[in-house]
């Protein structure tokens, strides 16, 4: 009891030891009620010279990223991208395939779409008419996950995935959008979306 009167509030996990510590004399105005520690994700690490490159080279141009994305989701992204564009004409997208072995299909969707497109590699200056930037590897989503204030986890959208862990995103404090289809992570983009934090699309649209 007294030492606990040394403390300038508490936080608790629950109503239950909220009670427990009012009855040890803690004031109400000093008892703080949150909830249990959950799993989380330790943010991806990054070249901080490659972001400060692609920070510079972007100078205020909008960005999303795109993770994980599966061959069967590619049409998908890039149609929202270009409904996107019509709003925000220097909108650059950033894709990150899940399997690297796609980029031959991404790049003919890509030529088809009329879409201005890159190979980024960490080092590289995104120029200012490129619409969508491919990232070769997925060790580079660290550095995507920083400069990227919206992210869509993919391996969500089409039947048969089974979703991305989202705190990857959140806990570099990129919003989320993600598929139906997280059924490995539905806790999680639960509690993300309860928080406002991310939200569900089942479209392009």
């Amino acid at each position: 009891r007294t030492s606990l009167q040394c403390f300038k509030s508490i936080t608790t996990n629950g109503p239950a030891a909220a009670k427990l510590l009012h009855s040890y004399g803690i004031s109400d105005s000093n008892i703080i009620i949150s909830t249990r520690l959950s799993d989380g994700a330790a943010p991806k690490p990054c070249d901080d010279q490659a972001l400060a490159i692609v920070t510079q080279s972007l100078a205020g141009q909008p960005v999303w990223l795109a993770a994980y994305v599966q061959d069967s989701e590619i049409d998908a992204v890039l149609k929202a991208h270009l409904n996107a564009i019509r709003f925000s004409h220097r909108l650059l997208l950033v894709v990150v395939l899940s399997d690297p072995q796609d980029s031959d299909q991404l790049e003919a969707t890509l030529k088809k779409s009329g879409l201005r497109f890159s190979n980024w590699q960490p080092g590289n200056v995104i120029e200012d008419n490129t619409q969508v930037a491919i990232a070769q590897s997925r060790d580079d989503l660290g550095i995507w996950l920083r400069a990227a204030p919206l992210t869509f986890m993919a391996s969500s959208l089409t039947s048969g995935s089974r979703g991305r862990g989202p705190f990857e995103a959140a806990a570099l404090g990129s919003a989320v959008l993600y598929g139906p289809y997280v059924d490995d992570h539905l806790p999680a983009y639960s509690r993300l979306a309860a928080a406002g934090a991310a939200r569900t699309v089942r479209d392009a649209e």
